[in-house]
């Protein structure tokens, strides 16, 4: 939560690339946020799919430099970030999926005890 209870607002984009068309799709990932409080991450690294009933199930590990801000938003706090991603994406047409959820788990070096757990969905544009 935010200041007084009002939720903090984030944006966050990404893209990845993997593998040809196989079941099993070895690849890459790329996501940035930023936002109120949280500050700002720029993450990568390797992503892991698999051709499941219309979808892909996923798993990414990413890592990456970070800048939040302390609980006040006075002092900036620089570090290393690690995510763990996995999730659902189910297709919607040819250039469209639907990520059904994805449940993310990240450790943040900067500050001792910092970490988020994070469940999402969201549209996915496809390109191939």
């Amino acid at each position: 939560m935010g200041i007084e209870g009002i939720p903090e607002l984030t944006a966050s984009g990404g893209a990845y690339a993997e593998a040809a068309r196989f079941r099993f799709r070895p690849g890459v990932e790329v996501r940035a946020t930023g936002g109120d409080l949280e500050g700002r991450l720029v993450l990568a690294g390797p992503r892991v799919a698999h051709s499941f009933f219309g979808g892909d199930v996923y798993a990414a590990g990413l890592f990456g430099p970070s800048h939040i801000l302390n609980g006040m938003g006075t002092k900036q706090i620089s570090g290393v970030t690690s995510e763990m991603a996995f999730g659902v994406e189910r297709n919607l047409g040819p250039y469209v999926r639907w990520r059904v959820v994805e449940v993310s788990a990240a450790f943040f070096s900067g500050a001792s005890g910092v970490q988020s757990l994070a469940v999402s969905t969201g549209i996915v544009l496809h390109f191939h």
